[in-house]
């Protein structure tokens, strides 16, 4: 079973948000650049997973 792009992005996120918590909660060396990394990732996945980025910068067809 093929899962959709959505819930592969739901999942990441996931993942990352339990990454960023346990940045900012431990005293991780460099915290600002690791949380500053991983909010940047997260901006990408949601703008090209929910907001359809591709589709508005892709391929258009006249």
């Amino acid at each position: 079973m093929r899962e959709s792009p959505g819930f592969t992005a739901i999942v990441v996120l996931s993942v990352l948000t339990v990454i960023e918590y346990f940045v900012s909660a431990e005293a991780v060396a460099g915290a600002f650049f690791w949380l500053l990394i991983i909010s940047i990732a997260k901006a990408a996945i949601i703008l090209v997973a929910f907001m359809h980025l591709r589709n508005i910068f892709g391929n258009e067809h006249s």
